[in-house]
């Protein structure tokens, strides 16, 4: 037996081994890459004087170093796009203390420009050599070693468990179990060795992936902290009002079911009967990801099915739409404004429930608020020039200006999220 044992644990090794070094040649490269960032993210640290870059610094290279302690990946590490709004709120915190909403505090400039870097990027990672054939397995198979290793970690600490350690009967009986179900020490064997491949690969990226997020962090919330630029006057509402309204996902490439699913959620986003809260527009991308996942991977977690070659292309393609937001002469005007301007709504939304106007208002379709909110400012501004009144009309334009972004990316995330789940 334990010369099967050693047999089993040998041939692992090497076919992990060959993997990393026949298929993997581009990721030994990331790898390298991955320890000389945190090298000099350290260095950075060391040299500091600022504390609150020091203190940033330290946050993208502790969440850097958390993945890299890790033996497998636990379920929580692969929530990708939760983690990685929590180092970007952990960021942004530092630089806006004071702030309620830190990650607001942004300069729709310093975003765009984020999003153009991290496109370029994630591009050139996806055609290093070797990386498309490495990275063609699911996120499923990383789950299902981490679920499996938290099984394993848990026998070993139950009374049971104790006992068997205690006695040397568990390491024993776990042979015989892998025998008796698999009939093939070898079957298991390369099974388990693809099995954390794929963990040491995903790692690899995740890693990098946090990198790269955590420098544009900083980078984006240290800018944003140097200047402040309040909204543009009235001169931004003839832009509002020139700009299309998104239209629905129209590519034929779309199955019927498809369009169908980004119909419907499109539309708790288009008619919501007033502003709109970023968590519930966030929670809404999510289920319209999830659901055209569905689709195609009918099952309890479709969001697991995409492949990581898939999904590192599918993001670097979404960066690049959002960053295309820049053309936009609208926008183009705003890059030096923060979010958090943009968002001024919310802190009149107590006096704006209670106006009286607000009832003649929402007879408008807040679909088309742009062109109308256009309309009231002008006629406010024009009729009644008092500012309570004038900012009440400008409030409504910034939440059609809101709403065009978020149909714009939803549909842009319709059209990603089908790209990454049809294979």
């Amino acid at each position: 037996m334990a010369s099967w044992i050693f047999f089993g644990l040998l041939t692992a090794l090497a076919l992990l081994t060959a993997a990393l070094s026949v298929k993997g040649s581009g990721l030994a490269g990331i790898g390298w890459l991955n320890y000389a960032r945190l090298r000099d993210l350290r260095d950075r640290l060391s040299a500091s004087g600022d504390p609150r870059e020091r203190a940033a610094l330290a946050a993208v290279v502790r969440r850097c170093e958390a993945v890299r302690a890790q033996w497998i990946l636990r379920e929580q590490d692969l929530r990708l796009l939760e983690n990685t709004r929590a180092l970007a709120e952990e960021v942004a915190a530092i630089y806006h203390p004071l702030s309620a909403a830190p990650l607001a505090e942004a300069s729709i400039g310093s975003l765009l420009q984020a999003f153009q870097i991290l496109k370029n990027d994630l591009l050139s990672l996806a055609r290093r050599k070797g990386v498309q054939k490495a990275t063609q397995f699911r996120l499923r198979h990383v789950l299902t070693l981490s679920r499996a290793w938290k099984k394993k970690e848990a026998w070993e600490t139950s009374p049971a468990g104790r006992v068997f350690a205690r006695y040397r009967m568990y390491f024993f009986l776990k042979w015989i179990y892998y025998l008796a179900r698999c009939m093939d020490l070898s079957f298991w064997s390369m099974r388990m060795a693809a099995y954390f491949f794929h963990d040491v690969v995903f790692k690899i990226f995740l890693v990098q992936w946090y990198l790269l997020a955590g420098e544009l962090a900083l980078r984006v919330y240290r800018e944003s902290g140097e200047k402040e630029t309040e909204l543009p006057p009235e001169g931004v509402l003839d832009d509002l009002q020139s700009m299309e309204e998104p239209g629905p996902s129209s590519g034929n490439e779309l199955p019927e079911e498809v369009r169908r699913i980004a119909e419907t959620s499109r539309k708790k986003i288009l008619f919501e009967p007033w502003k709109l809260e970023w968590d519930r527009v966030r929670s809404a991308y999510r289920r319209l990801a999830e659901d055209i996942a569905r689709f195609h991977h009918p099952g309890p977690q479709p969001l697991y099915e995409a492949r990581l070659y898939n999904l590192l292309t599918g993001l670097a393609r979404f960066a690049d739409l959002v960053a295309e937001l820049e053309t936009k002469p609208l926008l183009n005007k705003l890059l030096n404004v923060r979010v958090s301007h943009i968002l001024k709504a919310k802190e009149t939304a107590d006096w704006l429930l209670d106006n009286p106007l607000v009832g003649w208002a929402n007879k408008y379709r807040f679909g088309k608020v742009v062109k109308y909110s256009s309309a009231l400012f002008k006629t406010f501004a024009r009729g009644h020039p008092g500012a309570v009144l004038k900012q009440f009309a400008f409030d409504l334009a910034a939440e059609g200006g809101k709403r065009w972004v978020c149909l714009y990316l939803h549909d842009k995330i319709a059209a990603e999220a089908h790209l990454i789940y049809r294979d």
